[in-house]
């Protein structure tokens, strides 16, 4: 599925220029698309900066 994307074609045309059938990309395309939507979510830690607030005098 990577290589279909980074090619730039649409799948239907990487497929075809693969000899890959169509329907079979799709089915596996879908499957595995399916299972990273239950993978666990990976966080980052971000440090929040407080903001010094000009005051008008």
């Amino acid at each position: 599925m990577a290589e279909c994307r980074a090619s730039g074609l649409t799948a239907k045309a990487w497929c075809e220029a693969k000899d890959i059938n169509y329907q079979r990309y799709v089915t596996w395309a879908s499957k595995l698309n399916k299972e990273g939507q239950h993978k666990p979510q990976q966080w980052a830690d971000v440090k929040m900066e407080r903001e010094e607030r000009a005051t008008s005098g």
